[in-house]
């Protein structure tokens, strides 16, 4: 059964950018509740947007262009078969909301969803870290820290998407010829702060990275190797950089709260692993979050893998299996690994490596729960 009211077209208005398929969202501004188990939507390459469930035999939809979506007029869809398709404005560059409530239920009883992936065209892998659902039953507020790659390419209508967000701080994570190279393209208008860390000089160890070339070069280094082995080394020698976004997060002035690399891939992935695990989200639920990133990063074209080739002196097929070898798992893997084995524990690592104190870490929860 499917019912979708005229109303749903009115309040979509609120809704989303045209855009390829951009992604998985999970939400909730209240504990669940076992009615609803889980709650995605996804962006199909049709502009329509796809609502699934389980858990609920069925279902009202409310609309908003907020996270705090209003339940008390009439649901702008129902639905009874675990899926809702909503049709949206493919020219509106807000962002859409909706509270999915399992029919005969309270409001609290539902989920708020979104997409967790922003359609921008030109910026890659874009992604909200709401929803979450954190140790303690509540989840990660929606639209109050993203992470994302470069944004050196974002076009007119990404700018009025990107207004829309309110980002308040930017935190760049790359090295200083990648800021020079391709600076961030940010709105003019009321522009956010920005901020820059220096990741990768500071882990990577520069003066190293001549012998790391010669061995990746030499295949006495696989790329996953150095994956491994470069994640680990961001944990620990990189923690000082990373406490200093942490500081910058706790500010509720930089809120919402921005940060990236090149692809949103690494830097990024290490950095939103961070900021879950410190309002404490499981590791599982972080690696997933992680690994979305296979879904949404954009593979460079063959002739800047060779133009990168020639630059480093590196076979080209070493370098395509560097620049595109997405997500792994083991790598974030190693990240854990490196938490346990030099400090023991993921909280004596967020207290020793990274400054955050137990008034820290409430405070950061109480601003990104909820």
């Amino acid at each position: 059964m499917l019912r979708v009211l005229p109303l749903f077209t009115a309040l979509a208005l609120a809704g989303c950018a045209e855009a390829d398929r951009a992604g998985l969202a999970v939400a909730a501004s209240a504990p669940e509740t076992a009615a609803l188990d889980s709650v995605r939507v996804e962006r199909g390459d049709d502009g329509v947007l796809a609502l699934r469930w389980s858990g609920a035999d069925a279902v009202d939809v409310y609309a908003g262009a907020t996270p705090d979506v209003d339940t008390a007029g009439e649901p702008v869809a129902s639905g009874t078969e675990g899926e809702l398709r909503l049709p949206v404005h493919s020219d509106s560059t807000a962002r859409p909301f909706f509270r999915v409530v399992p029919v005969g239920e309270s409001a609290n009883a539902g989920r708020v969803v979104a997409e967790r992936a922003l359609p921008l065209q030109g910026a890659t892998n874009f992604r909200d870290l709401g929803g979450y659902a954190s140790a303690d039953g509540r989840r990660v507020r929606w639209g109050q820290v993203y992470r994302t790659g470069a944004l050196a390419d974002l076009t007119g209508r990404d700018l009025d998407v990107f207004s829309r967000l309110g980002v308040e701080m930017v935190c760049d994570l790359r090295r200083p010829h990648e800021v020079e190279a391709m600076p961030d393209r940010l709105p003019t208008d009321d522009p956010p702060r920005t901020m820059t860390l220096d990741i990768s000089g500071t882990a990577d160890r520069e003066e190293d990275e001549d012998e790391v070339l010669r061995q990746l070069r030499t295949g006495e280094v696989s790329v996953a190797e150095r994956m491994v082995e470069g994640y680990r080394d961001k944990a620990l020698v990189a923690a000082p950089l990373y406490t200093q976004m942490f500081e910058a997060l706790l500010d509720p002035e930089n809120r919402p709260f921005l940060f990236h690399c090149q692809g949103g891939e690494d830097r990024a992935g290490i950095g939103a692993a961070l900021i879950l695990l410190a309002i404490d989200v499981p590791r599982e639920t972080v690696m997933e979050d992680y690994l979305l990133t296979n879904e949404h990063r954009v593979e460079l074209a063959e002739e800047e893998i060779v133009h990168y080739a020639r630059q480093y002196e590196m076979p080209v097929e070493v370098m395509r299996g560097f620049v595109n070898e997405g997500a792994v798992a083991d790598a974030l893997a190693a990240v854990f690994d490196a938490i346990d084995d030099a400090y023991g524990s993921t909280d004596a690592y967020l207290r020793d490596a990274l400054g955050l104190s137990d008034e820290d870490r409430a405070r950061l929860k109480d601003a990104l729960l909820v």
